[in-house]
């Protein structure tokens, strides 16, 4: 396998080609001395192309695709949100995904970088996007908190009911756990990032073929699901709703507007083909939540369960649905693995994401923007812990969890892709690499 590129003296990949060392000459001198004098081999490229599609591909992956949108899939109907997805998968959020890609690997500066070369007013753009993601993992943490103790219950070959799981303290000590978690591949470098892709991404889509085969062979619910996830009313599709889910579950899913595409972009090599990338990671990415769904329904109308649970959907109905078929203890292992897994690497995307956006402010090392970067989710993200403990905060007559994920979900994820993707290509037109 293709060993590290070394970087040269302003922080960039030595290149003998003198248009890949153009492209890469956008940061100022100020910029390359502080990330020499501070990080080391943090900001190496991708070992090749490969390790950066998968690295990617499982942090887009997520719990965007197995959680997120199964549960919209049951409440927006089924087949008409698919249909409305894939088209704003493919019309409005990979092209976006290919101008955020080559916008990290120009300025080689993550998040604020990116957006500051577009000028001086565009650079407070980058904040934005960076308390965006801030916001969307202080409550990600917490649901891949609960992958992990429903995980731990399928060992056991005894699922809680989520109504008794979120009256004790689980929700609190899960999160605490995989914070501390997710910072190992961090403080170890972006190979340790790729060696968690490449053993959770290949292993995430072995459990779901598998799982799928099982769910067509045995389920009584498989029927119903296809009709269910294919089927759809011409009046459906003419449902603005259906499409403005659909627009932020396609942003939300790629990852778009949220920081992270930037961030792995500045590792990209400069000969990488960007476009057939980010077209692999959105097929990837849309592949693993359509199986998904094809995977979960069968068992959850197979059980007579409703649908449209909303967020609640795979932790309240599906440990009910799995006990209750044969050979439920290793589907119930296997599945929720397949989601812990998922749902760590891009936890660790999100806080590399973050960690880099501190360290691009230039007011402190690497390693102590992350620890910053820690103790700022865990303050941000116990309010959404605790909001499904005994404690049960909430914002009105809704779970503080819920609230965050309504807002970021699809509103703020849809401003931040489109203005973000708007500044980034004048900073494009106005920033060209000399000559």
């Amino acid at each position: 396998m293709e060993q590290f590129r070394p970087l040269g003296r302003l922080g960039e990949v030595t290149e003998t080609n003198a248009e890949n060392q153009a492209e890469q000459s956008f940061r100022t001198s100020e910029e390359a001395r502080h990330e020499n004098a501070n990080v080391g081999s943090y900001h190496r490229v991708w070992k090749s192309d490969t390790a950066f599609i998968v690295s990617t591909a499982a942090a887009a992956i997520g719990l965007g695709n197995l959680w997120r949108f199964p549960y919209l899939l049951g409440e927006q109907g089924g087949g008409a949100f698919l249909i409305a997805y894939l088209v704003c998968l493919l019309v409005v959020a990979l092209p976006i995904a290919v101008i955020e890609l080559a916008a990290g690997r120009r300025t080689r500066s993550g998040v604020l970088g990116a957006f500051r070369v577009a000028g001086p007013r565009s650079r407070y753009f980058g904040y934005v996007v960076l308390f965006l993601i801030f916001l969307i993992t202080s409550y990600y943490l917490v649901l891949t908190g609960w992958t992990f103790s429903y995980a731990l219950d399928a060992f056991d070959g005894d699922f809680q009911p989520f109504d008794t799981y979120q009256q004790g303290w689980g929700s609190l000590v899960a999160f605490l756990l995989v914070l501390v978690f997710a910072c190992i591949p961090l403080f170890l470098g972006v190979g340790a990032i790729e060696k968690v892709a490449f053993v959770t991404a290949p292993t995430l889509l072995v459990v779901l073929a598998g799982i799928g085969v099982y769910a067509y062979l045995e389920s009584d619910g498989w029927g119903q699901s296809v009709e269910f996830l294919t089927g759809f009313e011409g009046a459906d599709l003419m449902d603005a709703s259906v499409w403005y889910k659909a627009l932020g579950q396609s942003f939300y899913s790629l990852m778009i507007g949220q920081g992270y595409l930037l961030t792995y972009g500045r590792h990209v090599a400069a000969g990488t083909n960007l476009p057939r990338a980010a077209g692999v990671i959105a097929f990837v990415n849309a592949g693993a939540g359509i199986s998904a769904g094809f995977v979960l329904f069968p068992f959850v109308f197979a059980s007579g369960a409703d649908p449209a649970q909303g967020p609640e959907l795979i932790f309240a109905v599906l440990p009910n649905a799995i006990s209750e078929i044969p050979f439920g203890y290793v589907v119930g292992v296997s599945l929720f693995i397949a989601f812990f897994l998922a749902a760590f690497t891009s936890c660790v995307a999100s806080l590399k994401t973050i960690v880099d956006g501190i360290f691009g402010m230039r007011i402190c090392s690497y390693r102590r923007a992350m620890l910053i970067a820690v103790g700022a989710l865990l303050i941000a993200g116990l309010p959404s812990a605790l909001s499904y403990t005994g404690l049960e905060l909430s914002i009105g007559s809704e779970a503080v969890l819920d609230q965050v994920d309504n807002l970021t979900g699809s509103a703020l994820v849809i401003f931040a892709g489109t203005i973000g993707a708007g500044l980034l290509i004048k900073a494009g037109r106005h920033r060209r690499p000399p000559s």
